[in-house]
């Protein structure tokens, strides 16, 4: 079943990489690509949070201390990549995460140095970064080095019950058609543990789970509970706790997961 998948993934990813040569303009109007280097070789995705858009990593916390700024700050070779997305599709997956796919094949084709991919995301983004794992073409997947999953939710039907924020509760009702109750299939076919049993083990991924202690729109528990999740997959993991609300963290952390994921 894994080389039937296997097969599908490189199709789709050779059809990605003959759509980007055809494309003589980034294939998104809102997305950004900002890079330390000429030739870098470290390529961030990163997945803004549900209310921001691709600007968030320039912009947030602060233009002066951003989440971009952190990243490129230190380690040399490194390219931040994002792009808007559709927080219905996050969750759903009903678009196959193919526009992230795509970009990432146009900046491997604009920039024949890159050698790994990180993703990145705050909030619902984290839930992309950790979540596209289980989309991405295989030529992709196997780029994947780390990733940065800042406050990420791993269970969406405990997060429609637990959750403090009626914007979240919202947003998992139109995404699944109705409340876990009456869409539990759905919404179980979305957690990351269910995702993952397509995902192969991974001993090389690294990853860094941010979370926040004082937390009230997704459980910190959820961010425990993810970090066994990857660990089974032979992920090397690292939890870092926060003391702090639901909400963008200090670019610091951002540049500090950084460094731990790619091990520079």
């Amino acid at each position: 079943m894994r080389y039937q998948e296997s097969f599908v993934r490189k199709i789709l990813f050779l059809a990605l990489v003959f759509v980007a040569t055809l494309a003589n303009a980034p294939a998104f109007a809102n997305s950004k690509f900002e890079t330390n280097s000429i030739t870098p070789n470290i390529l961030v995705v990163y997945f803004h949070s549900y209310g921001g858009n691709f600007l968030e990593p320039f912009e947030k916390p602060s233009t002066a201390e951003s989440i971009a700024k952190a990243l490129l700050k230190d380690i040399p070779g490194v390219a931040i990549q994002t792009v808007d997305r559709d927080s219905t599709a996050a969750l759903n997956g009903s678009d196959g995460y193919r526009g992230v796919s795509q970009l990432i094949v146009q900046d491997y084709a604009a920039h024949p140095s890159l050698k790994h991919v990180v993703l990145c995301g705050t909030s619902l983004g984290a839930y992309e970064a950790v979540a596209y794992l289980h989309y991405a073409p295989t030529n992709i997947f196997e780029k994947i080095s780390g990733i940065i999953s800042v406050e990420p939710t791993d269970d969406l039907a405990e997060l429609y019950w637990k959750t403090q924020s009626p914007k979240v509760r919202q947003l998992l009702f139109q995404s699944f058609g109705g409340d876990p109750n009456r869409e539990p299939d759905y919404y179980r076919s979305h957690s990351v543990k269910t995702l993952y049993s397509n995902v192969p083990d991974r001993p090389n991924v690294k990853v860094c789970v941010v979370s926040a202690r004082r937390d009230d729109v997704v459980p910190p528990s959820q961010q425990r509970r993810l970090c066994e999740t990857l660990r089974q997959k032979k992920f090397k993991v690292q939890l870092v706790e926060i003391d702090r609300g639901h909400s963008i963290a200090d670019a610091v952390t951002y540049g500090d997961g950084l460094h731990f994921v790619t091990g520079r």
